[in-house]
């Protein structure tokens, strides 16, 4: 009968080492793996905030040119009015450089495609925060330019004195919230820039709106504030 075969002697030693290195190579592996994920994200996040950056720059750019026409509209029409020269909304079209209402064309696509994506779970609360309320500002001045094209088109012909006073009330109200937006509009460019360590787009000048849109300046070149020039 033949002898059992002796049992190999285990080396602790050569084992532990061998466990340590498998240990670590998968450690390893999943740092590398956080890492790549890490760098995606930091990636995406930059890509969201340029996409926000872009996007309300250019919002701000038209809310400044119409905004300005808008808060000039508003002083000319109360002034033609105390002056007995407006009387219904039809007169309003008498003014000089009237143009109509001229509503604001504000994009929301960065806003809308990082909530769809969950990508605005990438940005701090703060961040987010601001952000959110400078997008509802934006839908109240939609749900605004709504109301007063309404209103325009049902009482345009109305010879009802009080339309004027009613369409001035309307006005302020939408100037208000033009003046609420642009103060967010800056606030939001700052933070993002800050977040990423650029600098802000240059600042819009805090009378910007109580500039008349159709004034030359001492120099005699055209206003800095561009009028509409579109007619939606």
């Amino acid at each position: 009968m033949p002898e059992p075969t002796a049992l190999r002697r285990i080396d602790w030693g050569v084992l532990g080492v061998e466990a340590f290195a498998i240990f670590l190579s998968v450690l390893l592996g999943f740092g590398v793996t956080e890492w790549r994920d890490a760098r995606a994200e930091a990636g995406r996040r930059a890509d969201l905030l340029e996409a926000f950056a872009q996007e309300i720059a250019a919002n701000r750019d038209g809310l400044v040119g119409k905004g300005s026409y808008h808060h000039w509209l508003v002083r000319e029409v109360g002034a033609e009015a105390e002056a007995g020269r407006v009387r219904v909304l039809s007169d309003v079209f008498q003014i000089e450089n009237v143009s109509g209402f001229n509503p604001l064309s504000l994009s929301g696509t960065a806003w809308q495609t990082a909530t769809a994506t969950g990508d605005i779970a990438l940005l701090d609360f703060d961040t987010a925060s601001l952000l959110w309320r400078l997008y509802d500002a934006q839908r109240q001045i939609d749900d605004e330019q709504d109301r007063m094209r309404a209103i325009a088109l049902d009482q345009f012909n109305s010879t009802d004195p009080g339309q004027v006073t009613r369409f001035l009330t309307l006005m302020r109200e939408f100037t208000s919230l033009e003046r609420e937006l642009l103060f967010l509009t800056t606030e939001a460019l700052q933070s993002i820039a800050d977040d990423r360590g650029l600098e802000p787009p240059l600042a819009i000048p805090a009378d910007v709106f109580e500039r008349d849109p159709f004034a030359a300046t001492s120099s005699g070149s055209p206003s800095p504030v561009a009028p509409p020039d579109d007619r939606e």
